[in-house]
């Protein structure tokens, strides 16, 4: 007879270190925000106001668009080609909205 093991197997942890892994963005109760590791472009001062400094903001810089021209996108249709035109209901059917009057 062949043993087998029957708890799952938990990658580079142990049933014990599983614990004290790392947490996770996914982890942790509804207040904990792992972050994405975006950069501090400033500072909190004492009276609870944040300064941006300039040199620490993101610089975009794009190159020059000058004789590119653009495509207007394809406008196709919204439904199938496929697709069967709507019946009219028959009055019959139809039955007026009347609102809830205590």
């Amino acid at each position: 007879m062949q043993r087998v093991a029957t708890f799952a197997t938990r990658g580079k942890y142990s049933r014990r270190q599983f614990r004290r892994a790392p947490l996770g963005s996914k982890q942790g109760n509804k207040n904990f925000l792992k972050g994405t590791g975006g950069r501090r472009i400033g500072h909190h001062t004492t009276k609870g106001r944040y300064v941006v400094l300039p040199h620490r903001t993101l610089e975009i810089s794009a190159p020059s668009l000058e004789g590119f021209t653009v495509r207007a996108p394809q406008q196709g249709p919204a439904c199938s080609h496929m697709a069967q035109p709507m019946r009219p209901l028959p009055s019959a059917q139809l039955t007026p909205y009347v609102p809830y009057s205590a």
